[in-house]
């Protein structure tokens, strides 16, 4: 099931187009509105019977700092971040009580608590969710649902570009070669996450894609990593999705 905004439909179809009818469906949905979050669960258990996992992954990551923030950026991060999450685990849980199922909280910068220069908002968001995935899962303790959280690392996904296009073109240089250290493609990430939600049965897990030792590893690849250079085009430019009103 996806849940997207104005783009679930065209999302799931194309997935079937490469996995078989029948696989995916789609529909839009508001995080921010429960009545539309337990909508999409009802959706979902009409297409497929059952829930058997929930990923609650819709996120807004803007990168400034505090003194830059309006008050309308921080409230939207707060809605999607953290009150999004919890309308989706709310959701879940309610189309799990009978069958059971997994819960996961997709983690992000800050989640740890390590300060993040640039992204105090979303990092702050995000160590929130950390705690409420945390809460939770004593509250699931016993019971047939389980919660836990997945750290997927920055990924090079249509968000991260739009918000990089924003960085000053003078400091993008120094911006990109960390994220060549870090960064990883969308389907790396995913294979891996799918391993785990496929395999977890383990209530309140914290699973993190990177880690200190993987990337002193990727520090000692020669020539250094450069995972941008499959996104630039002709020119060397990088995608500019359109940006956040």
């Amino acid at each position: 099931m996806v849940a997207a905004p104005a783009g679930a439909q065209p999302a799931a179809e194309e997935m079937a187009a490469g996995f078989g009818q029948g696989a995916f469906a789609g529909t839009d949905c508001d995080v921010r509105d429960l009545a539309q979050m337990k909508a999409l669960a009802s959706a979902a258990q009409k297409q497929f019977g059952r829930i058997d996992y929930w990923i609650n992954n819709a996120g807004l990551a803007l990168g400034r700092t505090f003194d830059t923030l309006t008050s309308d950026e921080m409230r939207r991060m707060l809605e999607i971040n953290v009150l999004g999450v919890m309308h989706g685990c709310r959701a879940a849980i309610d189309a799990m009580a009978e069958t059971g199922g997994a819960i996961y909280n997709i983690y992000g910068a800050g989640s740890d608590g390590t300060p993040v220069p640039g992204m105090i908002g979303y990092a702050t968001t995000k160590r929130a969710v950390q705690f409420f995935t945390q809460s939770l899962a004593r509250e699931l303790d016993g019971s047939e649902v389980i919660v836990a959280g997945l750290s997927p690392g920055l990924v090079m996904t249509e968000g991260f570009f739009r918000e990089h296009s924003r960085i000053p073109a003078e400091a993008r240089a120094e911006r990109e070669a960390i994220v060549n250290l870090i960064g990883d493609h969308v389907e790396t990430v995913a294979n891996w996450a799918a391993r785990i939600i496929a395999t977890n049965r383990e209530n309140g897990r914290e699973f993190a894609w990177l880690n200190p030792a993987k990337i002193r590893r990727r520090r000692a690849v020669s020539p250094p990593r450069d995972i941008l250079s499959r996104y630039r085009d002709a020119h060397g430019r990088l995608p500019a999705p359109a940006l956040e009103g």
